[in-house]
């Protein structure tokens, strides 16, 4: 299992190194991908009165920001780790403390469903939701716990 490449934010590898650590014993696939998605969620706020994403986004989104629809100064990390210990996510505590933001509960149904399966997501109400940066952080999930399909598309549709 390969780390994740793709960090929207120094807030998200901080983030996501925050989760990790409180797994050390219990890494899996599943876990990692999941990880990694609870780590962006709230890491690009504001991002529409943005010009420009990279270096200088860096320091606008920085690490603990506070969320959307959550209390002043909270930021959603400081929630969701509450919820993260040992190999176990509790994601419907997530959901409930998360409120209604759509791309916040599009990307926590979708950790919960590449954590367990039997966690029901759609598709279409997962990706639709999604800012460009926030659709990047799904796809790298995806291809944390499916990496066979980076390594050999190219292979097969690119001849």
């Amino acid at each position: 299992m390969e780390k994740p490449v793709y960090y929207t934010s120094k807030a998200h590898l901080a983030n996501y190194k925050l989760l990790m650590s409180k797994n050390e014993e219990c890494k899996s696939p599943e876990l990692t991908a999941a990880c990694y998605i609870l780590a962006g969620v709230g890491t690009l706020e504001d991002m529409d009165h943005a010009e420009t994403f990279g270096a200088n986004a860096e320091v606008r989104y920085e690490a603990r920001a506070p969320g959307l629809n959550l209390p002043q100064g909270t930021a959603p990390i400081d929630l969701i780790e509450k919820f993260v210990d040992a190999g176990k996510i509790d994601f419907e505590g997530i959901l409930e403390g998360v409120g209604s933001n759509s791309a916040y509960r599009a990307l926590i149904k979708l950790a919960a469903n590449l954590y367990d399966s039997n966690n029901y997501a759609n598709v279409n109400n997962t990706f639709s939701p999604l800012n460009d940066e926030y659709q990047a952080i799904a796809y790298q999930a995806l291809l944390i716990l499916f990496p066979s399909f980076s390594k050999s598309f190219a292979g097969r549709y690119y001849r």
